[in-house]
C-alpha cells in the first residue's frame, strides 16, 4: 500500500493513516530542559493564603493549586483558578512564574487531565 505525502500546511494530522495508529494524543512538550512536563499534564503550585487575600485568614496557611498546563499567550504555563498571596487567578506563564517567585523547583506534577480527571475537581 502506497502510502500518501503528509501535506505541509497541516497543523493537525491524523497520524494513523501512515502508521495504523488509533485511540492516541499527541501532546506537545513544554520545552523545559530540567522538567519532563507536556501540555495537559497537571501541577501542584504551592501558595499561601493570609490577611492579604479574600477571604482573609489569620493566621496564613499552606494552599496548593492544581493546575493544568496550558499554551495561551505564546509560551507555555498554568492556569490559577483561585486566588493566593503569590498567584492570581488568570494564566501564568513558566516565564512569569520564574521571574515572580524565582523557580519552578516547588512546582511538581501531580498527573494529568487524561487519567487524573478528579484532581481538577
Amino acid at each position: 500500500m502506497e502510502q500518501e505525502p503528509i501535506p505541509s500546511d497541516y497543523t493537525l494530522i491524523d497520524w494513523s493513516n501512515y502508521y495504523g495508529l488509533t485511540n492516541y494524543l499527541v501532546l506537545q512538550y513544554t520545552g523545559l530542559k530540567d522538567k519532563d512536563w507536556y501540555e495537559s499534564d497537571l501541577l501542584l503550585v504551592p501558595d499561601v493564603v493570609s490577611d492579604t487575600t479574600y477571604p482573609p485568614i489569620d493566621p496564613p496557611c499552606d494552599f496548593n493549586h492544581i493546575s493544568e498546563i496550558v499554551f495561551k499567550e505564546g509560551s507555555f504555563g498554568v492556569m490559577i483558578k483561585e486566588h493566593g498571596d503569590i498567584f492570581n487567578t488568570g494564566f501564568w506563564s513558566f516565564e512569569r512564574i520564574i521571574t515572580e517567585v524565582g523557580t519552578l523547583d516547588e512546582v511538581i506534577k501531580v498527573g494529568n487531565i487524561y487519567e487524573n480527571p478528579e484532581l481538577l475537581t
